[in-house]
């Protein structure tokens, strides 16, 4: 069994529960034990998060990113996967900084959509993830809410209902949401699903 090193805190109860679907998931596959799991809670300022997401203002996330990459590296992981999206912008700085694999939601995020053959989705995400152009793939078209509803993007979930099939739900803060009376109309993807769905199979290797 490998070890998964998980770079979480930002914010904390959405990495519980990237960590549960992982348990969940490994479960699912008939594992007589837990998965090996160690997270990194990353110390971030609130006041420097609110920056990053709203500002582009990087701060010092880059150093706290790489710090946890080292950390969690040195306890014995054998890969690595982060526990939100919009840091997803630094994942080539953390990659660099380390022997061990890092898995990106991005990356795998695209393959699921090619697999799946889908060619258009909108997307729900932080403001931050949607200016720095995260989630946008060649031959996959991306439906964005205006600069409005960027701003409340509650206020989306009326608007794919009446006419997105697909959404990408690509703020990890998402998952905390209940999107039952919606499911029936829009196929929700869940980015953090998808990769605590590789994170578990590459566990079981």
């Amino acid at each position: 069994m490998k070890k998964l090193g998980i770079i979480g805190g930002m914010g904390p109860e959405a990495t519980n529960q990237l960590v549960l679907k992982i348990i969940d998931g490994f479960k699912a596959l008939g594992q007589k034990t837990r998965p090996d799991i160690l997270v990194a809670f990353v110390p971030v300022n609130l006041e420097n998060e609110t920056r990053l997401i709203n500002n582009n203002e990087f701060g010092d996330f880059q150093e706290l990113l790489v710090n946890a990459a080292k950390s969690l590296e040195n306890a014995g992981s054998d890969f690595i996967i982060i526990a939100c999206n919009s840091v997803h912008v630094f994942v080539d700085l953390v990659r660099k900084s380390i022997k061990i694999p890092v898995f990106s939601v991005l990356e795998e995020t695209e393959k699921f959509l090619k697999r799946k053959k889908i060619k258009r989705t909108a997307i729900i995400g932080s403001s931050f993830t949607i200016n720095n152009k995260l989630f946008e793939f060649d031959d996959i078209g991306l439906v964005k809410p205006d600069k409005k509803t960027q701003k409340q993007i509650s206020l989306i979930l009326d608007k794919l209902a009446k006419s997105e099939k697909n959404c990408l739900l690509a703020c990890s803060e998402t998952q905390l949401l209940n999107f039952d009376e919606f499911n029936n109309k829009v196929n929700f993807i869940d980015t953090m699903q998808i990769l605590a769905d590789k994170a578990v199979n590459i566990i079981k290797e």
